[in-house]
């Protein structure tokens, strides 16, 4: 699956052994209901830490074998190793874009190993990158330290992290998908952390994005369009909105041609 599932299981998600499953699985299992009576356990989980929304799960529980994603990847176990899993190179559209942007604090997150604000620290932001995994930030701080610059790093469930208020010059989201009503959560905290005058750069895939399959989350209820992002950030003033297909190359991970949504915003200088 796509590696925006990163934040749809808490961290130390894990995978359930036929054993370990409770007896009414147990019951179920055999070898062509295990994967399916997994994913339905986790899916229960996640339902039980108030992650998941009982609507979601009715609907992925209807999904067909060919339409139902894997159980989530745990992203410890996926950082794991010297390979940088997304690269070490920025993000493309960071790159192009960020010369528009004043220097200043910055947060990004999901952030993973690194390699965006990493990037943002060689052209002298004060960055602090967020992330779920631990493995991914002790690997984010090593690529800081061998590029000679360093960044601030912080494990944390995105979902109920405090951003803060207006205490934030730039974010910075960069292919970090949630579940709609989490997705709704997290942009209102965004504009809400910026400072007046403060940006927002964000990129995302798009639900065209499930025809190519070379990355992200396979529900399409968890990717973007501009009508959602003028809707999630109505209070912030489009300097560049684009949805547009592009190749995205970053590690082993992202490889190939992309449906994608671009986002340059800023929050005006006379916000409430």
């Amino acid at each position: 699956p796509g590696h925006h599932f990163r934040h749809f299981l808490p961290p130390g998600g894990r995978y359930f052994h036929r054993r370990q499953l409770p007896g009414t699985f147990s019951a179920l299992i055999n070898q062509h209901q295990r994967h399916h009576a997994v994913i339905m356990y986790r899916l229960t989980h996640l339902i039980s830490l108030n992650i998941l929304q009982p609507n979601e799960f009715n609907r992925l529980n209807t999904m067909n074998e060919e339409q139902r994603p894997s159980p989530p990847m745990n992203w410890d176990q996926r950082y794991q190793g010297e390979e940088y899993l997304f690269g070490t190179a920025p993000n493309d559209f960071l790159a192009e874009i960020i010369s528009q942007v004043p220097k200043g604090e910055t947060l990004c997150l999901a952030d993973g190993e690194g390699r965006n604000g990493v990037f943002l620290a060689k052209q002298g932001y004060e960055v602090t990158s967020v992330d779920a995994s631990r493995v991914g930030l002790v690997k984010a701080r090593a690529l800081a330290e061998s590029q000679g610059t360093w960044i601030t790093t912080l494990e944390a469930d995105l979902f109920r992290h405090d951003m803060g208020e207006r205490c934030w010059d730039l974010i910075v989201s960069i292919f970090f998908h949630m579940p709609p009503d989490r997705r709704v959560e997290v942009h209102r905290k965004i504009v809400s952390a910026l400072r007046p005058g403060g940006w927002l750069i964000l990129e995302a895939y798009t639900p065209e994005q499930l025809t190519y399959g070379t990355g992200g989350p396979p529900v399409a209820e968890f990717l973007m369009t501009p009508e959602i992002l003028a809707e999630d950030f109505s209070e912030l003033e489009f300097i560049h909105c684009e949805q547009k297909i592009r190749d995205v190359v970053e590690g082993s991970g992202h490889t190939g041609q992309a449906s994608v949504v671009q986002l340059l915003a800023r929050k005006p200088l006379t916000s409430d």
